[in-house]
């Protein structure tokens, strides 16, 4: 386990600019229904207030963004600018975040007599982290867990800030806080394809010049998957790049191509009779990571991440 620490978080209170300060949900509520309705008239008869002050309340949260939101022009409705349109796209987000807030502390009865987990999974390694890993914490009568998935960056903000327990990602987040960082899985890796394009005695050779369905470029595994076949002078032709695990097995199913899976996972929880392993990457590790926050219930972070180290294989 190591322990990262780095400088305040630039969202503090302390970091805040003066236009921002400024701001307050009523400024974002005028402006959303005005948006809504395309009249201040009309969002002013929603809101009970007169179109004059909704005008104002407009221009003002325009004065400290520094855009204009609105095109105004007589006698038509009005019209948000790209501006407009981009902050009406951040409203609606800080909207749905403060339901989320809100929600958060309105837990039914049942809910509230639970221990809560929130975790999240970034999306190069989601698929690892399937029904068979997850079942010892969904077992347990008195644990409520949330999942969610995001980019690897955005959770290790959201460990910061207190808005997720646990975040699991291949990607070295040390630099995102202080955080503990624990390795939960190592994976194997190997080349497979369909049985009938086997060839037991060629070994990884036998995908040069051939197709092969790859990871995307976001994936940490894809820059190690290429350095892996560039030091052993594999050359196989790409014909596919997909995010997801199960996608990638169902293309290899379809005979489209080979793929490089961690294969003790893959062969647990896809039907893959119809496939096979070719040759064994030896070497090529990519660790996947549990981080978690300094926190108050450390016996329950802690035995979350003990179940989710369990093997697969």
């Amino acid at each position: 386990m190591e322990t990262i620490r780095t400088e305040p978080h630039p969202h503090s209170l302390q970091n805040l600019s003066p236009a921002l300060s400024k701001l307050n949900y009523l400024h974002l509520q005028h402006f959303l229904v005005v948006a809504q309705e395309q009249s201040f008239r009309k969002a002013g008869r929603s809101l009970n207030l007169s179109p004059s002050t909704l005008s104002e309340q407009v221009a003002l949260l325009e004065k400290h963004l520094g855009v204009k939101l609105f095109e105004r022009k007589k006698g038509q409705a009005l019209k948000l600018t790209d501006a407009g349109r981009l902050a009406l796209k951040h409203a609606n987000e800080i909207f749905f975040r403060g339901a989320r807030l809100v929600s958060h502390f309105k837990e039914t009865p049942q809910e509230t007599t639970k221990d809560r987990l929130r975790i999240g999974i970034s999306p190069s390694v989601r698929n690892y982290f399937l029904n068979k890993l997850f079942e010892p914490l969904l077992s347990k009568e008195n644990l409520f867990i949330e999942i969610q998935t995001k980019d690897s960056y955005s959770l290790a903000e959201d460990v910061v800030t207190g808005a997720m327990d646990i975040i699991i990602s291949d990607e070295d987040l040390a630099m995102n806080g202080s955080l503990e960082r624990h390795t939960i899985q190592n994976p194997s890796y190997y080349i497979v394809g369909p049985k009938d394009w086997i060839n037991p005695l060629a070994g990884a050779e036998q995908i040069n010049r051939k197709p092969l369905i790859h990871y995307t470029i976001r994936h940490r595994i894809r820059r190690e998957i290429d350095l892996y076949f560039a030091k052993h002078a594999l050359e196989p032709h790409v014909v596919a790049e997909m995010d997801d695990l199960g996608m990638m097995l169902t293309a290899v199913h379809a005979k489209h191509g080979y793929a490089v899976v961690p294969w003790n996972i893959a062969r647990h929880n896809y039907n893959l009779s119809s496939m096979g392993p070719i040759a064994h990457l030896d070497g090529l590790k990519v660790p996947v990571f549990a981080f978690a926050k300094k926190q108050l219930n450390k016996q329950l972070i802690n035995q979350a991440i003990e179940t989710l180290s369990m093997e697969v294989i």
